[in-house]
C-alpha cells in the first residue's frame, strides 16, 4: 500500500481516539459477530470526509464487504447493479465502528442515481475536477445550483427529475484513507451537506436488495 495512504490511515486512527465521549452501541448487521460500539463522526472531526467515487469503486467496496461478511452491503454485485446507475456517487462519513481501540470500518452515506435514470450522477453531471479545491470557489458546478435552490416539492405528484437514492456502506479504514476529499472549501462542504440533507428529508433511503 502506498506510504501516503498508510500515513493517512494512521492519522485517521489517531483522530478516532480523539473523539468525544458519546458512543452509539448499534447493531451493525455484521454476520456471526458481536455488536461493536459505533461513534458518530462530526463535521469538525479530523476524519470527517465528503468524497466522490466512481461506480467501479462502489463495486470494489461491495466485494470487500462480501469477503468480510459485513452486513451493510448488497446481497451481490448483481443486486447492486440492479439498483445503482453506473455513474459517480457522493460519500459522506457517518459513523466509526470500533473494536479493541481501533477503527474496524467507517460507515458512510452514499448518494447515487438509481439504475435506469439519466447517465448523470448525484453531482448532476459534474466530473471530479468540478470539486477540485483549487477551483472550488468558482467551479462548484451544479452542486451549488441544486442545493441553494428553494426546497423542492416532495409531494407524490412532484416531478421525478433529479431523483436520487441514499444508502449506507461500510468502508475499510485503509480504503477510506485513500479517498480524495472534495470538501476542503467551505462553500463546497456547505453545498454537499445540503445535498445530503435534502435527500434525507425526501426520504430517499433505499433498502438494499
Amino acid at each position: 500500500m502506498d506510504r501516503q495512504v498508510w500515513t493517512e490511515h494512521a492519522r485517521l486512527r489517531d483522530a478516532s481516539r480523539e473523539r468525544g465521549p458519546t458512543e452509539l452501541d448499534i447493531d451493525t448487521g455484521v454476520h456471526n459477530e458481536e455488536r461493536s460500539p459505533m461513534s458518530a463522526i462530526r463535521p469538525t472531526d479530523r476524519d470527517f470526509l465528503l468524497s466522490e467515487i466512481s461506480f467501479d469503486e462502489l463495486v470494489e467496496i461491495q466485494l470487500e464487504a462480501e469477503s468480510r461478511e459485513w452486513g451493510t452491503r448488497w446481497t451481490s454485485v448483481e443486486a447492486l447493479r440492479s439498483q445503482v446507475a453506473e455513474a459517480p456517487l457522493l460519500l459522506k462519513s457517518l459513523l466509526r465502528e470500533e473494536r479493541n481501540g481501533f477503527v474496524r470500518a467507517y460507515r458512510c452515506l452514499a448518494l447515487f442515481s438509481p439504475a435506469g435514470s439519466p447517465p448523470e450522477g448525484p453531482a448532476r453531471g459534474a466530473d471530479q475536477s468540478s470539486y477540485d479545491d483549487s477551483n472550488a470557489g468558482s467551479d462548484l458546478g451544479s452542486a451549488v445550483a441544486t442545493t441553494d435552490a428553494p426546497d423542492e416539492d416532495t409531494s407524490p405528484h412532484a416531478p421525478s427529475q433529479g431523483v436520487t437514492g441514499l444508502v449506507t456502506v461500510d468502508i475499510d479504514p485503509v480504503r477510506y484513507a485513500s479517498l480524495r476529499r472534495i470538501d476542503r472549501d467551505p462553500d463546497v462542504r456547505r453545498a454537499l451537506n445540503r445535498k445530503f440533507s435534502l435527500a434525507l428529508r425526501r426520504g430517499s433511503m433505499v433498502v438494499k436488495q
